[in-house]
């Protein structure tokens, strides 16, 4: 048996857990990410938090053809200053960066805290979606 505990607390493991299956499911009935972000107008986005179900949104997002504009994380100094073409920035300097439609904040245990963090620097609370919010209305 795996032990986790020193990486994930139990309710952030169960969050992923769920969000990833449910994820899985709709892949396997058709459903893509492209399409939800097509219906609301979202053409150029950003991802917030490279989590693990952040990187397996950036995949998606590259092979759905999804303009990812940039990629940004709190951690982003661990990262290639590039990855896949996309460039990787601090969370703090989001305010800088070209204009996206929508910032997907990819960590959903910590949706609220990413989200109440942005808007204080500045970003509107209107310009943010929860990975949660895409997979559970595909």
């Amino acid at each position: 048996m795996w032990d986790y505990s020193d990486i994930y607390k139990k309710d952030q493991f169960a969050f992923s857990y769920v969000t990833l299956h449910e994820w899985t499911y709709k892949k396997f009935k058709g459903k893509k990410m492209k399409d939800f972000l097509d219906a609301y107008g979202y053409k150029k986005i950003a991802i917030c938090s490279l989590s693990s179900l952040g990187n397996i949104f950036l995949e998606e997002a590259i092979a759905e053809g999804i303009n990812v504009v940039y990629i940004a994380d709190k951690n982003a100094k661990m990262f290639p200053k590039n990855l896949n073409g996309i460039q990787m920035i601090d969370i703090k300097d989001i305010c800088k960066q070209e204009e996206v439609d929508i910032i997907v904040i990819c960590h959903v245990y910590y949706y609220n805290k990413i989200a109440d963090e942005l808007v204080k620097i500045g970003i509107p609370e209107s310009k943010l979606l929860s990975l949660n919010d895409i997979v559970f209305t595909l």
